[in-house]
């Protein structure tokens, strides 16, 4: 699991954690040895506490994490009134919920349902923009932690004014394998209702994962 929890309020911090050094950072993973390098002792330090190597181990992760890439701002429509009105399923035990797709947050995800029973695509998300809007083409920000899953390979998206009823698909895209941000242009079209229909993962997985999804305004 990840390092999310907390040391403080435990009795004891004086516990030592004894680093061994006859091991090859050089052989470990980079992710490893990241942590590895940040918990190791400074100059001067022989020893740490277990709540100083814990403290050191969530700032690297954290720096490890953190996004390199967001959606475009310029000609983008504003997301303050969206919300999710349906999504096909989504990973609600790790909180990878559908609404971090609208969160202009790339440090979030959602991605589909992938314990016990795991659905096939299509995998589908419908947003409500919160008015008509004339909109022309979608951007979409694949995940910026170190993983592929879910990240979309084919998709398609009608606009509606009837959440429950699309009907001509706007546009389809095939997307790449990049962490950048990838535009799925359309011939201008109007309404308050957008499905994301993704058809394929990158990799042939059965999942669907999206960091941030955004509307052009413009191509």
């Amino acid at each position: 699991g990840d390092f999310a929890g907390s040391a403080s309020g435990r009795k004891s911090s004086k516990t030592e954690v004894k680093l061994p050094r006859t091991t090859s950072v050089g052989a470990i993973p980079s992710t490893a040895s990241a942590i590895w390098s940040s918990i190791t002792p400074r100059s001067g330090e022989s020893r740490l506490t277990t709540e100083e190597s814990l403290a050191r181990v969530q700032r690297a992760f954290r720096r490890r994490n953190k996004a390199k890439h967001r959606l475009p701002k310029k000609g983008m429509l504003a997301n303050d009134k969206w919300k999710v009105v349906r999504v096909s399923s989504e990973s609600k035990s790790n909180g990878k919920i559908a609404a971090n797709a609208i969160d202009n947050n790339p440090n979030t995800i959602w991605h589909s349902n992938w314990a016990g029973t795991v659905n096939a695509h299509p995998h589908e998300l419908v947003i409500d923009l919160g008015e008509r809007t004339t909109i022309h083409g979608l951007c979409y920000l694949a995940r910026q932690d170190s993983g592929w899953n879910g990240s979309i390979g084919t998709c398609e998206f009608p606009v509606s004014d009837d959440p429950q009823l699309f009907a001509q698909v706007a546009a389809k895209a095939t997307l790449k394998e990049t962490r950048e941000p990838q535009r799925m242009p359309c011939p201008p079209v109007t309404g308050r209702y957008v499905r994301l229909r993704i058809l394929s993962e990158i990799h042939s997985g059965p999942w669907a994962s999206i960091a941030d999804l955004g509307v052009m305004l413009k191509k």
